[in-house]
């Protein structure tokens, strides 16, 4: 083959090879078509990410206010007291007083019977309907630490807690008066739950709890038969 049979076959390959490059190239070129959106699927942009990055609005409003601690022992209302009864054997659901003096007890009014009562053997039975007399919601709780003797050196520390504010004066008047120990430090020897206002409507009683000390009474304060009970626990 000659010299110019071969240029000229060259030249024509590179006809038809230089076409199908530049098309190629112009396909590189060409931006790529943008993936259609899955159906359902929300696009992120920059409108929305503004819109994620706002806050909406609101108004706080003043706190309630409530005074603690809410106490005022002189109308009846002291935590140290409630829980002091507590360790009584009661629990206190309404007003309590501690200690008050013989015109005040008088002034609060009530009649508390001094009819003999029946002496009791203890009971749970006796116990629930007493504690749980006095602990219902509103009844006013009357309490009296007291003492048995008349010399320091050997008081004993007692305690009645009642919802008659008369049986309460009596067993002031019939117990020496003694200095007053914190709430926080007092304990007594004995106590007298005094239950007044019996709903049953039964007849008067007694009941003593010789492990605890605690004498239990209900509708009287007959001191004859109190004191001799008082006495022996002591």
């Amino acid at each position: 083959m000659s010299a110019v049979r071969i240029l000229g076959s060259v030249r024509g390959a590179a006809r038809q090879i230089l076409p199908m490059t530049s098309r190629a190239a112009t396909r590189c070129l060409a931006p790529m078509a943008t993936p259609a959106k899955p159906s359902g699927q929300a696009g992120f942009n920059l409108v929305s990410a503004r819109q994620m990055s706002t806050v909406s609005k609101f108004t706080l409003e003043d706190p309630e206010e409530l005074l603690y601690p809410n106490e005022d022992p002189e109308n009846g209302i002291s935590y140290d007291l409630n829980w002091s009864i507590c360790g009584s054997g009661v629990v206190p659901q309404g007003l309590a007083f501690r200690n008050l003096r013989a015109p005040q007890l008088s002034a609060a009014g009530g009649v508390s019977s001094m009819g003999e009562p029946k002496s009791l053997p203890f009971s749970k039975e006796i116990d629930r309907e007493v504690t749980e007399g006095l602990g219902e919601h509103g009844i006013k709780l009357y309490v009296q630490d007291m003492a048995l003797g008349a010399l320091l050196a050997n008081e004993v520390p007692v305690r009645i807690v009642t919802d008659s504010a008369a049986a309460a004066l009596m067993f002031k008047n019939l117990c020496s008066t003694t200095r007053t120990v914190h709430l926080q430090e007092y304990q007594e020897a004995v106590c007298v739950l005094l239950l007044g206002n019996q709903k049953s409507g039964g007849e008067p009683f007694i009941s003593v709890d010789g492990k605890e000390k605690t004498v239990y009474m209900g509708g009287t304060i007959n001191a004859s038969q109190l004191v001799p009970v008082l006495a022996e626990l002591s």
